[in-house]
């Protein structure tokens, strides 16, 4: 009975982490994808700040 269950865990868990500390070869390079487009982003969003700041008041008389 213990190894039907061990092998029914085994089908249900199915493409979870075979490791919780480290990360395969995939899921590596998801979090460097997720992290590259993160850090674009974040670039993106400081550059659109810059811009705004420029704008000054007019950004609360007109979009607020």
């Amino acid at each position: 009975m213990h190894e039907k269950q061990i092998e029914h865990e085994r089908e249900i868990c199915s493409g979870y982490r075979d490791s919780p500390y480290e990360l395969d070869q995939w899921e590596q390079e998801d979090l460097k994808r997720e992290f590259r487009e993160y850090e674009l982003a974040k670039i993106s969003l400081e550059a659109a700040e810059e811009r705004l700041k420029v704008w000054g008041p007019f950004v609360q008389k007109y979009c607020e």
